[in-house]
């Protein structure tokens, strides 16, 4: 329900609860015990108790604006809070008052209140009233701090046995002034309990960047001493998940609770955040509205923000470096956030703060799906030495907390934001990427909010996950749940059945997009991948700065990882399928084991029921996304519930583009004119994945979309033709993506027109050597439109120049090195390979014999590769060449190829210098020698080998 917004609030709570008497409790009222009837209180001198915080509530019978008119001091205002008064009942209502912008509440005029009984259902359609019964006045309000909640008064009456004629009970109030005019009552909440039983304390402790690598989960090489203890005392939870596998998507369905999908906050980072609808309001503002004071210290990044005006929504009462929850009003209750950043990514390569590893490289587990190297082996000690540091940080806070004597009054939840900060796992959409450490201690004066499965020191199967935590909040504070909250509450007063499944999605991470959805249920997780030509381990800028992913990659495409290794870097089509029991670390696809079938089908299906039930904002582009929700004036959950907006065709459109069948290939076509620009991208996507002979078979409808009014679809179309088309029009594609790939980005929307130009650009597997020097006009200063630049000039998403892939490039090979563009050799990969350097049979071959984008290992003996010098940080690369010998004509000797390499370097990408390094040469027999040059490491400049033949 949408609420105007001033500097000027007040927040009030009511209170029933079944009891024989009645009391006045507030800070200026003294105690007065009613008889059985309902009668008006008198005496009103002496200070009592303060009981603010420790009402329990229950259903919100009423959520309105309440405006009080400063012009008109004997008018009042009413409010129908909806709710029918009931026997014996003690009613309390609370006032705070505050400011929910960052502005002091103003100065405020004589506050008064009273209670009317016997009117109809519907007052508002009544002429004006005036209340039966006065509660009383309070002068000024005062000034409060910013961004607080105060109690100003309570008042307490009780009902008798007779409230025949008494209708609901409504709420009066009037001659609430300020010195720069009107103010507003935020809300009527109606309460529901005993002021016997106190609110408990809520804190969360959140490390960032670590999957459950510590020694509750069982990991005997983690240092966790304090969460070992914790532990003893707490719940663990064995599946627990993100919903997104890096920090903004998955922070802001926790902040929603719901799934990012649905509001468009699935995307990590944009230019512009999106406005949520107007009944949304993210959960720190729910626990206000319980009578909690919140912090948060300090960690805001979602993807979403409220309009102007509107900021009160987000609710937190402090956030910052300071924020701590003993900052909050004298018996306030409290939802307290830490966030403890040592394992996050952007420190994992940082070994600054530790003056040496103390976790043993030589003796730490490895995962399967990474290569046994010294560089990761150190990276993964030193995330151990990271978490090691978490864990006292985790411990300052409990002895805070002790130190406090809060400690048996407050329920301490410890959970990590996603999968860990090492490649492979964070933005994976998997159980990787998505599962979670989650510990959580409830003291035993809470023990009727716990679980059933509660033990201290025990454990759970129970499915949560982040859509879960904001509703379990309320459940705690023994609120019900908002009906737009998307999960349920697995603690607390309103405990729901646990699911069957749990969610996934990953969308674009920085400059990186996937169309990946994923359910777990507890064993086995299914991936659903929309864009099934691509392999989950997309090059984004950040990652490689910060970990050993660069060279990871560059052993895959050097033919020197195991299947089970090459597994991130390989597109595993559109569907994945992983039994967690036997493979954990989820690198053997069953999606094609007979015997899987069943379950694969069971998890499919859920995922399209889920899909069905959720519409989701990642099948639209992006930047289609936008412009609809601009040229419409709509939030993006608005959008999704409307059918022109969003099509039914728009995901049937992705099942055909992905799923590979050719029946699907003539209803794709004829929906390149469909009237939503999305449903015409993804057909476009899907005529791409079915390859060559199909795009040029439908060439001349393809070629119309170069002209669709969408810019979207031109330049969707523009990297199909690129990629499959003649010859003619693979030059005019390449033409249009350079020239909006070269545009300034002067404001949002074109920026977002430039990266995706670029993102086009450099999916495009194969740009002609003749193009090289276009990327040099692709100037845009802009962090990621750099990145993208990067990309293509290291051919395939390096940090540092890869020979082999350049190789590729200059011979004609695409990115996975599918002999795919016509090659003049006309003999396939290996003769292509011999023609080009001049190889004899015993050094090896580009490619054993694969099936198209799958590298086999151990092929590329022969051929040049990256050497990486950890203890010397140097990065050689190495060649093999024949020696320089005069041609000859004799049988079995082949010309010498004259092929030199020179590395270079560019600090703009468009003035490169020759770094003179001398050749280091090894001769291997009286033909053929190999070259070792050291290849320049600083990061500020890019590189590249120039090849000369």
């Amino acid at each position: 329900m949408t609420l105007s917004v001033t500097k000027n609030c007040l927040f009030l709570a009511l209170a029933i609860s079944p009891v024989a008497s009645a009391q006045i409790v507030t800070e200026s009222f003294e105690t007065t015990t009613y008889p059985t009837d309902w009668v008006r209180p008198n005496d009103t001198t002496a200070k009592t108790e303060d009981v603010t915080g420790i009402m329990e509530r229950g259903p919100v019978f009423g959520d309105r604006q309440l405006f009080i008119n400063p012009s008109s001091g004997d008018s009042w205002t009413y409010h129908d809070t909806g709710t029918a008064f009931q026997p014996h009942t003690t009613y309390t209502l609370i006032f705070y008052a505050g400011c929910r912008q960052n502005n002091p509440y103003q100065q405020g005029g004589d506050l008064e209140y009273g209670f009317w009984s016997g009117i109809p259902a519907a007052p508002m359609t009544e002429p004006s009233l005036a209340p039966d019964l006065s509660g009383g006045d309070r002068i000024n309000t005062s000034v409060f701090p910013e961004q607080t909640l105060v109690k100003v008064d309570s008042y307490t009456f009780t009902t008798g046995s007779d409230v025949s004629g008494m209708g609901n009970l409504v709420v009066f109030f009037r001659n609430l002034q300020t010195t720069s005019g009107r103010s507003y009552i935020d809300h009527v909440v109606v309460d529901v309990g005993s002021p016997a039983q106190p609110k408990p304390n809520i804190l969360w402790i959140v490390a960032e960047d670590m999957s459950p690598h510590i020694g509750p989960y069982g990991n005997t090489y983690a240092t966790t001493p304090n969460l070992d203890t914790f532990s003893d005392t707490a719940l663990r939870y064995n599946h627990a998940w993100s919903n997104a596998p890096v920090c903004s998507a998955a922070r802001s369905t926790l902040i929603t609770g719901m799934y990012g999908t649905t509001l468009g906050v699935n995307f990590h980072r944009s230019a512009d955040k999106i406005t949520p609808p107007d009944f949304v309001k993210f959960y720190p503002r729910l626990m206000q509205e319980a009578g909690y004071y919140t912090s948060n210290n300090s960690k805001t990044d979602y993807n979403a923000a409220f309009t102007s005006g509107e900021e009160w929504k987000e609710g937190w009462n402090d956030s910052g470096n300071s924020a701590h929850w003993r900052n909050r009003p004298a018996g306030m209750p409290f939802l307290s956030v830490f966030n403890l950043a040592q394992p996050h990514e952007g420190s994992i390569n940082d070994f600054s703060s530790l003056s040496e590893i103390h976790h043993d490289p030589n003796t730490v587990p490895l995962p399967e799906c990474h290569p046994d190297t010294t560089t990761i082996r150190q990276q993964w000690a030193h995330h151990f030495d990271t978490i090691q540091e978490m864990d006292t940080s985790f411990q300052n806070y409990l002895q805070q907390l002790k130190d406090d004597g809060l400690d048996d009054d407050t329920i301490v939840f410890f959970y990590s934001d996603h999968g860990s900060s090492m490649p492979g796992y964070k933005r994976y959409v998997g159980n990787r990427g998505q599962q979670v450490a989650l510990l959580i201690h409830i003291p035993d004066q809470f023990a009727h909010l716990r679980p059933p499965a509660y033990s201290e020191g025990g454990a759970t199967n129970e499915l949560v996950s982040f859509v879960d935590f904001a509703p379990t909040l309320l459940s705690l504070a023994r609120n019900e749940e908002p009906d737009w909250h998307h999960g349920r509450a697995f603690l607390g007063a309103h405990q729901e059945a646990a699911p069957s499944y749990l969610y996934g999605y990953a969308d674009r991470f920085d400059e990186r997009t996937w169309v990946t959805r994923s359910v777990h249920d507890g064993r086995y997780v299914y991936i659903r991948n929309y864009r099934p030509d691509q392999p989950h381990g997309l090059h984004t800028e950040y990652a490689y700065t910060e970990t050993f992913i660069g060279e990871w990659q560059s052993m895959f495409h050097n033919g020197e990882l195991t299947p089970e290794q090459s597994h991130y870097w390989t597109p595993q089509g559109s569907e994945q399928l992983y039994d967690l029991l036997s493979d954990p670390d989820e690198v053997r696809n069953l999606a094609n084991s007979p015997e899987h079938q069943a379950k694969l089908v069971e998890l499919r299906d859920a995922h399209l029921a889920w899909r069905t039930q959720h519409p989701d904002a990642g099948l639209l582009k992006e930047g289609i996304m936008y412009e609809l929700a601009d040229s419409q004036s709509m939030d993006v959950w608005s959008l999704l519930q409307d059918a022109t907006h969003y099509p039914t065709d728009l995901p049937d459109t992705l099942d055909r583009a992905s799923m590979g069948d050719n029946s699907d290939i003539a209803t794709l076509v004829t929906r390149l004119s469909h009237a939503h620009p999305s449903v015409r991208h993804w057909a476009l996507i899907g005529l791409m994945l079915h390859g060559r002979d199909t795009v040029r078979t439908h060439e001349a409808s393809i070629l119309t979309t170069m002209s669709d009014p969408s810019f979207w679809v031109r330049m969707t179309a523009a990297q199909v033709l690129a990629t499959h088309g003649n010859a003619t029009n693979q030059s005019a594609a390449l033409d249009l993506l350079f020239v909006e790939g070269a545009k300034a980005a002067s404001n949002t929307s074109e920026e977002r027109k430039v990266m995706y130009a670029l993102h086009c650009l450099d999916q495009v597997p194969y740009i002609p050597a003749s193009r090289r020097d276009d990327i040099n006009t692709l100037q845009n200063s802009t962090s990621w439109t750099k990145n993208f630049r990067r990309h293509m000039w290291y051919s395939y998403y390096e940090q540092y120049n890869n020979p082999l892939l350049t190789f590729r490039h200059t011979h004609g090979l695409d990115r996975f090195g599918v002999d795919d563009h016509d090659n003049p050799s006309g003999d396939g990969i290996d003769n292509l390979t011999r023609f080009a350097f001049n190889l004899s049979p015993n050094e090896g071959d580009l490619l054993e014999s694969a099936a198209p984008r799958v590298l086999a290992p151990g092929g590329t003996a022969g051929l040049p590769r990256i050497s990486h010098n950890v203890a010397t940080s140097e990065v050689n690369y190495e060649f093999i060449r024949r020696i320089d010998v005069a041609d000859s004509q004799d049988a079995g000797v082949y010309p010498t190829p004259n092929i030199r390499y020179q590395p270079q370097s560019s600090t703009d990408l468009i003035n490169w210098f020759t770094d003179q390094t001398a050749e280091s040469v090894s001769p291997i027999n009286s033909e053929w020698e190999r070259i070792t040059l050291s290849l320049p490491t600083s990061e500020k400049s890019f590189h590249r080998v120039n090849i000369t033949h």
